[in-house]
């Protein structure tokens, strides 16, 4: 490889790099599809797959919880889902 030239980072690089567990990247990766379905103009049955609502129904709270997690992160620790 040249070492200019670009390639794909992996999932534990990835992982590191953005705070979050390779478990999770892993799990994203095999639901990529359905994942990359869900949009804006999306039915609603692709959300139920995905098992969550992609309306905001509680601004403030999202606010918060985004502030927090940015905080934890700054902190070097890592956020799971557990946390969330």
């Amino acid at each position: 490889m040249r070492p200019q030239e670009y390639r794909d980072r992996t999932q534990q690089e990835a992982a590191i790099f953005y705070q979050i567990p390779q478990r999770t990247i892993g799990d994203w990766v095999l639901r990529k599809k359905i994942i990359e379905e869900v949009g804006k103009n999306s039915p609603k049955r692709k959300e139920e797959t995905l098992g969550f609502s992609r309306r905001i129904l509680w601004p403030q709270l999202e606010e918060r919880l985004y502030s927090k997690l940015i905080e934890r992160r700054e902190a070097g620790r890592t956020v799971q889902q557990g946390w969330f």
